[in-house]
């Protein structure tokens, strides 16, 4: 009796056991909804985000007069496109089933609140909005990530890598350039360069002269393209006042405003130039071979004589002469094409 009394008493455990289990994961299933965000965040509540990194100097991106910038590096223009995309796949997670609940768990998937691989910090003026934390990757391109305050730990697709501490990676590196629709002239070398509807023109062209069309184009491809190496600051440094100077281009945009981008160097034991462009208090190093394109964009390059027009009677007389050619020709193949009588032909009809 005693016997039957043990078993029915495991089986009444393990029921009890299998009750809690289910019930459990029913209240939980019904928590985390595939349409439920893991951060319950809008963009309108915060204006900065932190990145640290273990190892690394935090990096602040905030955003300033409608733009987002590095104040670390006196306001330095970030990607608008990167740092979009990046908050778009944050804020857009959605919860599913955890894959961890437990401070234990949370310190060994890298996600605890003094052991992570990457932290991300959601600031209103120095108040913290929210923070995530993000950890080991379980799969390519995913990543466990835990919301400060909780405990459940998700696993969602997304790249660590998508959050580089470093201030290079995020800054604006198409911020020198000027689209080429956008482009009315550019004056260099002593030439202004007229970007119309019709193709680009020179001023002060002779009668008796044109626009290198390949030479001009690479002028306007060389102004939209114009990029940096590296960002060295706002201070001008004494040595930069010592620094040649190799190009000064004027650029004028569609509406009025006109850019200038002095190039001067190349500096001391460097293939690169120092770049400064009036629109911005930054110094630059660029590389030398968009500013030796530049240089090389001279009147001798970008114009040349046009072809002398044939008289109208030389051109009448020559299209003559190639019809008579032609004519010839014509006759020529014509005779080869009749067929020639054999002499043992004529003397069978003889």
């Amino acid at each position: 009796m005693s016997k039957w009394i043990k078993t029915l008493t495991a089986l009444l455990v393990v029921q009890l056991v299998l009750v809690a289990w289910q019930f459990g994961r029913g209240s939980d299933m019904g928590t985390f909804s595939s349409d439920e965000a893991i951060l319950a965040l809008k963009l309108e509540e915060f204006e900065s985000l932190k990145i640290v990194q273990e190892g690394e100097p935090e990096l602040l991106i905030s955003k300033k007069d409608g733009k987002w910038v590095v104040p670390a590096a006196q306001d330095f223009p970030v990607d608008s496109a990167k740092i979009e995309g990046l908050l778009e796949k944050l804020l857009g997670l959605k919860k599913s089933w955890p894959v961890a609940k437990t401070q234990v768990a949370a310190k060994q998937l890298k996600v605890g609140k003094d052991d992570f691989e990457r932290k991300v910090t959601f600031l209103k003026g120095d108040h913290e909005v929210a923070t995530v934390f993000l950890g080991t990757a379980p799969a390519f391109r995913k990543v466990h990530l835990r919301v400060d305050g909780q405990d459940q730990v998700f696993a969602v697709e997304f790249s660590s890598f998508d959050l580089d501490p470093k201030q290079v990676s995020w800054f604006d590196r198409g911020l020198l350039r000027v689209a080429r629709s956008e482009v009315e002239s550019v004056a260099l070398n002593g030439v202004v360069l007229k970007n119309t509807e019709s193709g680009a023109q020179i001023e002060g062209l002779e009668p008796d002269e044109e626009v290198v069309k390949k030479e001009a184009d690479t002028v306007l491809s060389a102004v939209s393209t114009l990029s940096f190496d590296e960002f060295v600051g706002v201070e001008e440094k004494p040595e930069y006042k010592e620094l040649p100077l190799l190009l000064e281009l004027k650029v004028r945009v569609k509406g009025g405003e006109e850019v200038s981008y002095v190039f001067s160097g190349p500096i001391e034991k460097e293939e690169r130039y120092l770049l400064k462009s009036s629109k911005y208090p930054y110094f630059f190093k660029a590389s030398k071979t968009p500013a030796d394109t530049l240089k090389a964009a001279t009147r001798e390059k970008l114009v040349q004589k046009k072809a002398p027009e044939k008289p109208a009677k030389e051109e009448a007389k020559t299209e003559d002469q190639e019809a008579e050619g032609k004519e010839a020709v014509a006759s020529e193949e014509t005779e080869a094409q009749e067929p020639q009588t054999l002499p043992s032909e004529v003397a069978a009809e003889q």
